[in-house]
């Protein structure tokens, strides 16, 4: 389906905390943060969904099963590197996915 980077930064500089990026091989996908709220400061609500996503499986018979991951960018021995922090849960056979909102 394809990758895109979201700045946690920018997110939440753009208007109503939301950006949508163009996947290269179909479809979008949209991120919205928000601060979250009450006793759990300095922790963000993370809401993931996709649209109009390319099937790019390999069977002619199903769609699919998206998912996404969060990546953290470290300075490690050889430079700076992207370590996988979450891995979403997979939506089975669908190409408009609507993941659950994660704190973050």
């Amino acid at each position: 389906m394809g990758s895109v980077v979201f700045d946690v930064a920018t997110l939440l500089g753009a208007r109503g905390n939301t950006q949508v990026k163009k996947l290269k091989k179909g479809g979008f996908l949209f991120a919205t943060i928000r601060k979250s709220e009450g006793m759990m400061m300095g922790r963000l609500k993370l809401k993931m969904r996709g649209e109009a996503m390319r099937n790019t499986g390999k069977s002619m018979f199903g769609k699919s099963d998206p998912f996404y991951e969060l990546s953290k960018r470290i300075s490690s021995v050889g430079g700076k590197t992207w370590n996988n922090v979450y891995r979403s849960e997979v939506i089975k056979k669908d190409l408009n996915p609507n993941w659950r909102e994660m704190e973050i």
